[in-house]
């Protein structure tokens, strides 16, 4: 299995930069009226075994002022990997640095967390960003420093798309892509869901969610209801 999954990704290049669908948003990441996500990079490089390279402090302790962890996925050989290095660097951020290509515990950490096998990828007090993505990596990185916690869910004016398609439009906040590790992926909501509440505020827009979590701290009790198909869900977690 373990071989298997390393020659499986072997070699492969690095990933371009991706754009969201029309329409859809960025629900929690503090930038709500922007739909174009920054440039990121990523190198898909073969997993195989070793140990964690070790930790990385920074130079500046005014980074300390709140304690935020960070652990970086990575291999010798990517660039993006390189980069994201210097950036954090810079930023003054410790962080945890672990190398996939000697750790394979670590590899298989990595896939857990995201489903593929991707470097680099930088987890903060976990929420996931996959590649060298500065601007999403600034506004985690931000948020986490004042305490707050992205929702991680890209989502669409509901009764807008289903109008498009031609259905009986339904008021709410379609969910589109969902950020691994997020509040989001731990409420259970997936790709096609209609948000219709949380915390008991109604939802009837993708501007109505990303008002009602903008706010989100640690510690958080966050109860959400959504429309899946033809049922109406309940899920509850505390961020």
């Amino acid at each position: 299995m373990r071989t298997a999954l390393t020659l499986a990704i072997a070699n492969r290049p690095c990933q371009p930069a991706r754009t969201l669908p029309r329409g859809e948003r960025s629900a929690g990441s503090g930038d709500s009226g922007d739909r174009r996500p920054g440039l990121s990079g990523g190198c898909r490089r073969p997993v195989a075994r070793g140990t964690i390279r070790g930790d990385h402090e920074p130079a500046n302790s005014v980074a300390r002022a709140r304690t935020v962890e960070v652990v970086v996925y990575t291999t010798p050989t990517c660039p993006w990997c390189q980069r994201l290095k210097e950036y954090l660097a810079q930023q003054g951020i410790a962080y945890t640095e672990k190398d996939v290509s000697r750790d394979h515990t670590a590899a298989f950490e990595l896939y857990r967390r995201t489903g593929q096998q991707v470097v680099p990828v930088t987890v903060v007090d976990g929420q996931v960003v996959v590649g060298f993505d500065r601007a999403r990596l600034d506004r985690v990185l931000a948020a986490a420093r004042e305490g707050r916690v992205p929702f991680g869910a890209s989502v669409a004016d509901a009764s807008r798309v289903m109008t498009r398609r031609g259905q009986i439009p339904l008021f709410g906040a379609l969910v589109g892509r969902v950020a691994p590790g997020s509040p989001a992926e731990r409420l259970g909501l997936a790709p096609g869901d209609i948000i219709t509440e949380l915390n008991f505020r109604p939802i009837t827009s993708a501007r109505t969610l990303e008002e009602a979590v903008r706010g989100l701290r640690r510690g958080l009790r966050l109860r959400v209801s959504f429309i899946r198909g033809d049922r109406v869900l309940q899920r509850e977690i505390t961020i």
